[in-house]
């Protein structure tokens, strides 16, 4: 049986992305290659990887592709807004802007950008992904804190990205124990 992961932000091969979200790596290339050790480690061969946007900086497919096949599972891709369609979609399953999964009796609305308001947000859950670890870094004070703070207390809505989550995918079973068990 295959489980289902979810992750988002990788930002595999942006130097800047370091310095950005105080990842705490010497190099980009120790950065990649502890994120594909990660996955490697949590996923299996017939996983199912939802990535919520923001995989790889890449100048042509053949990149894209060399990261790809090194990536246990199957691979989903929600556009983030660094990702370029045309250079992704033959390392992936498929590539959309946005998907509604349906999977353990649960419908999970999967975006790269957190959304105030979603399809049936009653009773579905929303994932995302594109603030990393922003909001912890801003001044109490400061908008964005309030924004991220606003976020992480919003019911059935989660960051699934590598900045919050130990810079691995993360399994949708955590997410349903959160769901049941009112942890955030």
């Amino acid at each position: 049986m295959s489980n289902i992961f979810f992750t988002s932000d990788l930002h595999i091969g942006h130097k800047r992305i370091l310095e950005f979200c105080r990842r705490p790596f010497r190099s980009i290339q120790e950065h990649d290659e502890l994120l594909i050790r990660n996955w490697n480690a949590t996923v299996q061969a017939n996983d199912e990887v939802y990535i919520l946007g923001d995989f790889v900086f890449a100048e042509d497919q053949e990149a894209v592709e060399k990261i790809a096949w090194r990536l246990n599972g199957k691979k989903y891709l929600i556009l983030g807004n660094h990702d370029q369609a045309e250079l992704c979609e033959s390392s992936f399953d498929w590539v959309k802007d946005y998907y509604i999964l349906e999977a353990l009796g649960l419908k999970w609305v999967l975006f790269h950008f957190p959304l105030l308001i979603w399809w049936k947000q009653a009773t579905t859950v929303h994932l995302y992904g594109h603030i990393h670890n922003r909001g912890e870094r801003e001044p109490k004070d400061s908008p964005f804190f309030k924004k991220y703070e606003f976020l992480k207390r919003q019911e059935r809505c989660f960051n699934v990205g590598v900045d919050v989550n130990g810079f691995a995918p993360v399994p949708i079973k955590n997410f349903v124990k959160k769901l049941s068990g009112g942890e955030k």
